[in-house]
């Protein structure tokens, strides 16, 4: 559903819960439970090799940590090649390895086998650039604050079910197609200990933001609108400020409108409670 500026600002939601509401599909979980292994379920192909029980997919997962699995022999083939693609196994019986490669030995193995290969689009071009990716995220998760800065693109990605206990959330930002530059936090950590973020309330609209830090380095997403021009006048502004030891040292701000959840309702279900030793001005 969406809603007109100066609705959701009479309401005082967040701006980017109004920028863009994104409806994601049902997909499958990021990991699957197969034969006692977890197994993952998204990621980009590298390479293929053909072996002597399978063909040996070489990929890289959404943060940029290479693994391989073993695939149907008709997988080998190299136009999945720099593709983002969904995988899905089966339980089947192989040549063992004990074989070690002769046809004629009866033995088998029991392993996850990917059968399926399907393609969620392609990666980046030499130029670093991917149109059609807005995020991070996975298709199972939910977007909380997307939009691209330059040719970079910053995402928080939460767990599509949320709750001020449960759920994950993570700061995610690099290249389109690319592995990831940061991710933040590295596991799946809830919001309250992943983040500091709230929203305030401003004359004429509100801000949204999130903190995630790391050593001395801090990294905020934004988004807001306020009566901050030369007239008093309503500004839009968003996008993501660093700091170093409390000093902006770059604010990159949105190419276009931010996208995602972030505002006073996800605050509130996520159990955020303001923090005066935390705060947030935009830059401009």
């Amino acid at each position: 559903m969406k809603f007109l500026l100066t609705t959701i600002l009479r309401c005082g939601l967040g701006l980017s819960a109004l920028l863009a509401l994104t409806v994601w599909a049902a997909a499958p979980e990021a990991t699957i439970l197969i034969g006692g292994q977890n197994k993952t379920t998204i990621g980009t192909v590298v390479g293929a090799t053909q072996g002597d029980i399978a063909c040996y997919l070489t990929l890289k997962d959404d943060a940029g940590k290479e693994f391989q699995e073993p695939a149907a022999f008709d997988l080998c083939d190299d136009k999945w090649k720099g593709q983002r693609v969904q995988l899905e196994y089966r339980m089947a019986n192989v040549l063992a390895t004990s074989c070690q490669g002769n046809p004629d030995c009866k033995k088998t193995d029991r392993i996850a086998l990917v059968t399926r290969l399907t393609s969620l689009g392609k990666a980046a071009s030499a130029t670093g650039t991917s149109p059609s990716q807005k995020s991070f995220c996975t298709p199972q998760e939910s977007v909380i604050f997307t939009c691209a800065t330059g040719s970079k693109l910053v995402s928080v990605c939460a767990s599509r079910t949320i709750t001020a206990k449960s759920g994950y959330l993570q700061y995610r930002f690099g290249t389109p197609g690319q592995p990831l530059e940061i991710t933040l936090p590295e596991g799946e950590v809830h919001p309250l200990k992943a983040a500091h973020g709230q929203y305030e309330p401003y004359a004429g609209g509100g801000m949204s933001w999130l903190r995630f830090k790391r050593g001395g380095y801090s990294y905020t997403v934004y988004g807001g609108a306020g009566r901050w021009g030369a007239k008093g006048e309503t500004v839009v502004k968003q996008g993501l400020a660093v700091a170093n030891n409390g000093k902006t040292i770059a604010n990159l701000k949105c190419n276009g409108r931010n996208e995602g959840e972030l505002g006073p309702q996800w605050f509130e279900q996520t159990g955020y409670r303001r923090n005066d030793k935390e705060e947030f001005y935009a830059p401009d």
